[in-house]
């Protein structure tokens, strides 16, 4: 039942994300950024020690106006762990990001960005629920090709008793920070 009720929350957010996208937005051509993010998880609090990777290593982003962007990261992390391998977490990032160039020129080469994130996963194996929230500081290198380099400080949100029993967090909260690399191709970028 927590569960569904995370989900709900982690929906609310996607929509209001949308919903100040596309007001601040309005009227401007769009232009889509399609990417590649390599992703190793290891989470300090997990009692097996594994780790995992990311199989589905996508980043989708809709950009107004090359300042205003809204972005998917879909997670399908394998476990690598000799007892139990497997798919684990399951779920996804959304991200309402402020891209600000440094120049006046239309495509600045260096951008830096500040982003608003949350994440939710079901961690299959270990029936773990997680809502994440934090900011995602960063700096975006390139034109049409493009690298991004991002840090991700937030918190972690355990909804139900068996996660927070798991993760050792009585209050349902814990730190998350993470660092985020990936590099894509602008559709519609100069056109």
């Amino acid at each position: 039942m927590r569960t569904f009720f995370t989900f709900k929350i982690f929906i609310f957010i996607i929509l209001l994300f949308a919903g100040v996208h596309g007001a601040i937005a309005q009227d401007l051509a769009p232009q889509w950024y399609i990417g590649l993010m390599p992703s190793v998880l290891v989470e300090p609090y997990d009692s097996v020690n594994a780790v995992e990777i990311n199989v589905l290593p996508l980043v989708f982003e809709k950009w107004r106006h090359l300042k205003y962007g809204l972005q998917f990261r879909p997670m399908v992390n394998y476990r690598i762990y000799a007892p139990a391998p497997g798919i684990s977490h399951l779920g996804g990032s959304v991200l309402l990001n402020r891209y600000f160039p440094l120049s006046s020129e239309k495509h600045s080469q260096l951008k830096p960005l500040i982003g608003f994130y949350t994440t939710f996963t079901h961690n299959r194996l270990d029936k773990v629920n997680t809502l994440t929230l934090g900011l995602e500081p960063g700096i975006k290198i390139g034109g049409k090709v493009s690298v991004n380099i991002n840090l991700q400080p937030g918190i972690n949100w355990y909804p139900d008793a068996a996660s927070r029993a798991f993760v050792g967090a009585p209050t349902g909260f814990l730190p998350h920070f993470g660092l985020v690399f990936h590099v894509g191709y602008h559709l519609g970028y100069g056109e």
